[in-house]
Formats: structure tokens, sequence, C-alpha cells
């Protein structure tokens, strides 16, 4: 999922998000273009905080897994 967000000075800013499920455990840790990373604890939708140019690319990675279940 990709939203937009209002810009300044007729720049444009978008930011990244998505969904995440079937989470059972803590520990998962995303990161967008090696960086701005963003822990995420639930099953739940997220959006990066750091808003990116249009027309600039992302790479949405997994910084750390999941602690296994017991």
């Amino acid at each position: 999922m990709v939203s937009g967000c209002g810009g300044g000075g007729g720049i444009t800013t978008y930011t990244v998000g998505g969904t995440v499920s079937g989470l059972t455990e803590s520990g998962l840790v995303l990161q967008n273009n090696s960086g701005d990373d963003l822990t995420i604890s639930a099953d739940a939708s997220f959006t990066f905080a750091t808003g990116l140019a249009e027309g600039v690319a992302y790479s949405v990675t997994v910084k750390t897994q999941p602690s296994s279940p017991t």
C-alpha cells in the first residue's frame, strides 16, 4: 500500500506502508531503504514514518525476524 501526503514547496511526498498478518511472536523489525526501522508487534497495518519524494524507489526488507514460537 502506498498512500500520499501533502508536500511543501511543490514537492509531493508519499509514505510506504502495508499490512502484516499471521504474526505470532514479537521482534519483527522492517526497514525501508536500509533505514527507517519499524518494529511490528502484532497483526496490523503499518506506515513508515519517513515520506519519500515522488519517483524515489523504495525497498522494504526484514531487518529482524520475529522470535521463534516456543
